[in-house]
């Protein structure tokens, strides 16, 4: 595979895992507020986002082996590929926090 297909590949991969990430976590967010099982909900959804990142952190490694990332240093840390699914993970967990603190206190 030539460079530029390498490259789009990557970014391919990464729009779709995002939009696995989206997609799923919408319905999460949604289904929270009416949750039977509050403990397994916020899990699974940490579980998603922590999948994505996987999936997202290995074309990431491919677009920085080919030196194809749009921005180095401190930057890449912020561009929706990196910081979405880690955003979405803590969101998770401060909604695992809450209703851990809430079931037993």
């Amino acid at each position: 595979m030539d460079h530029d297909a390498n490259v789009k590949h990557q970014n391919d991969l990464i729009n779709q895992r995002l939009t696995w990430l989206g997609t799923f976590e919408g319905l999460l967010f949604v289904a929270d507020h009416y949750a039977e099982h509050p403990i397994l909900l916020p899990l699974v959804g940490m579980v998603i986002a922590l999948s994505v990142d996987v999936g997202i952190r290995a074309a990431n490694n491919e677009l920085t082996r080919v030196n194809a990332q749009a921005h180095k240093g401190w930057k890449r840390w912020l561009m929706p590929g990196v910081a979405i699914p880690k955003i979405i993970g803590a969101a998770w967990l401060l909604i695992l926090l809450r209703v851990l603190y809430y079931r037993y206190r």
